[in-house]
């Protein structure tokens, strides 16, 4: 009787045990919703057709009052790839884009490059600008030929019996104003 007693017992504890394992709470991880975080980063997004091999320069200043120099400058290398390609400034965490002047070329050897458009961001703020708003926002010096279209020529120009490339553009004061807009 006490072998039955104990082995009832038993069967009774165990069958417990069993209960309490299914009936136990399984906790999991909740995940984290991501949050939108806000860089404080300004970025300069170039989108188009390049040509050959070159490089992009962007001087920026925070106060457009200001002139421009070698410290607040980034400079990209373009690859001479066929088709579509982009190429992307970013300045560093809480750097202000208040006016820009951009060089396109640096080597004599490109004439034209085709670019679609030229992005703008700050955070989750954009601006993006069409090739008929070229005009609008952006001012091309004497090496440039800027228009309506996606092609934006150089040229060389002779003074003083030397060859002068230097081809860029430069953020307008409408453009300047969009951009402290975004900040």
């Amino acid at each position: 009787m006490k072998k039955i007693f104990f082995l009832l017992s038993l069967i009774l504890i165990l069958n417990s045990c069993k209960d309490l394992k299914k009936t136990e709470r399984v906790v999991e991880p909740v995940e984290k919703k991501a949050k939108k975080v806000k860089e404080n980063i300004y970025r300069l997004s170039l989108f188009g057709e390049f040509g050959t091999e070159n490089r992009f320069s962007l001087w920026f200043v925070e106060d457009s009052n200001t002139k421009f120099n070698s410290k607040q400058y980034l400079s990209k290398k373009v690859s001479g790839i066929g088709g579509g390609q982009e190429v992307l400034f970013e300045l560093k965490k809480n750097e202000i884009l208040e006016k820009f002047r951009l060089r396109l070329a640096h080597n004599s050897e490109n004439t034209e490059i085709k670019l679609d458009s030229l992005i703008i961001s700050y955070n989750l703020k954009k601006l993006t600008i069409h090739p008929k708003e070229y005009l609008k926002y952006l001012k091309p010096n004497k090496y440039v030929e800027l228009d309506t279209t996606s092609i934006i020529r150089f040229k060389s120009i002779e003074i003083n019996k030397k060859v002068i490339f230097d081809p860029f553009i430069i953020s307008n004061d409408k453009l300047n104003d969009e951009l402290f807009n975004l900040y």
